[in-house]
């Protein structure tokens, strides 16, 4: 089965701030940019599509397909009280310094370790397992799709985090459940 992890456009806030689970909107050009990922992928036929509920993959979805099911669990890793504050701000923080060191398993304050993230997208995708499916859309958020391919891939997360993932961007994963 192929995955197509599809990143949501540019959301409107300010680069350098930390906003994981918020639910922000796209930018103004959010039109041009959907459309350029609509062209993309306009030749291929998916027999399911998902969306996180967060707006700025939902509003896409309802621009790239006719329909859709949300899942609560392709939503961005929750970043707690870190939500809203600039990432320079968290590295200062003793408790950032802590999760820069170790954030596959220390959790952000009232917030997700990226393990709790990489666990949500295994639940994922045993909802697929026994379902004959070829293609699948996703409309996500950029940690979930380096979990998917730290999963899937059998990525090295320190090299993947380094790997630019640009709004829009489309990143293909081969699974068999």
């Amino acid at each position: 089965m192929e995955i197509y992890l599809i990143r949501h456009t540019k959301p409107d806030i300010s680069p350098g701030i930390c906003y994981g689970k918020t639910d922000l909107l796209p930018v103004a050009t959010f039109k041009s940019e959907s459309a350029l990922i609509k062209e993309e992928i306009s030749d291929i036929t998916f027999d399911f599509v998902y969306s996180s509920p967060l707006k700025r993959c939902s509003m896409l979805a309802d621009e790239l397909f006719e329909s859709y099911i949300i899942s609560d669990l392709l939503t961005e890793m929750n970043f707690g009280r870190w939500e809203g504050l600039s990432w320079d701000a968290i590295f200062q923080d003793p408790e950032g310094k802590k999760w820069f060191d170790n954030y596959m398993t220390y959790s952000c304050p009232e917030g997700e370790s990226f393990q709790d993230l990489c666990d949500r997208v295994k639940c994922f995708t045993e909802q697929l397992k026994n379902k004959q499916f070829s293609k699948i859309a996703l409309v996500t958020h950029a940690g979930v799709i380096r979990a998917f391919r730290i999963i899937f891939e059998k990525r090295n997360p320190e090299s993947l985090f380094s790997e630019k993932l640009n709004y829009g961007d489309i990143v293909i994963v081969q699974l068999d459940l």
